[in-house]
């Protein structure tokens, strides 16, 4: 069961974008990402919504909720992480640290190194690439969203690559662009279905990151 949630999960966060030839909404997107990436430091709150029709799948509804502080030094990124999962009556917190290249997670009360840091911080997911988007743009005082919604098409490409039993029936990612360029929101949301012993459920997934403060003075990860 484990197993089959997991593969539930990757196809629900999976989501490649659209834009080509002139300056497109991706592009701008993109342009946004570019200058989180130069940040020296920030905070972001993130909340991941997983819930079902039927239950069908065991441990699938869960609410978490994520903080983030992250300090950058030329190409290292330190960052300090702490979730809350909320699973009907239990409630299970997560402390991690990712410091000097290495990973550490708190157990009793300690710093317990995990292993190395691999892979790039990419709170806000990678660019958005070509060819498959509908794409709605809404401006708001606080700046520009950005809605980019899977077609058709697209769907059916990604679906090929799901296992057996599941399908992406509805994705899309908004993105919130400040007045000053910078990507400071972002919202992923999936619909999709799975069938488990002969029963169908579908299954509901939003993930909302906020980058709620950047370039503070004196950020430091202990």
């Amino acid at each position: 069961m484990k197993k089959v949630l997991a593969g539930i999960l990757a196809i629900l966060m999976a989501l490649s974008l659209a834009a080509c030839g002139r300056k497109t909404e991706a592009d701008l997107v993109n342009d946004a990402m570019e200058r989180f990436d130069a940040l020296q430091n920030g905070e972001l709150t993130v909340t991941v919504t997983l819930s079902s029709e039927q239950g069908i799948v065991e441990g699938f509804d869960a609410v978490t909720k994520e903080t983030l502080t992250f300090v950058r030094d030329g190409r290292q990124t330190d960052a300090l992480y702490r979730s809350e999962t909320a699973m009907g009556d239990e409630t299970v917190v997560t402390e991690m640290k990712m410091q000097g290249g290495k990973v550490y997670s708190l157990v009793g009360g300690a710093w317990q190194e995990q292993g190395d840091a691999g892979g790039s911080f990419a709170p806000f997911g990678g660019r958005l690439k070509n060819g498959i988007a509908v794409v709605t743009t809404t401006e708001w005082d606080t700046g520009t969203e950005y809605t980019f919604e899977m077609n058709e098409k697209a769907l059916a490409d990604l679906n090929k690559q799901a296992p057996e039993g599941q399908q992406v029936l509805e994705s899309s990612a908004t993105y919130l662009v400040n007045p000053e360029g910078l990507l400071v929101g972002q919202r992923v949301t999936s619909r999709a279905s799975v069938t488990v012993d002969g029963k169908t459920d579908q299954l509901f997934s939003e993930t909302e990151t906020t980058l709620t403060a950047w370039n503070q003075p004196d950020v430091t990860i202990e």
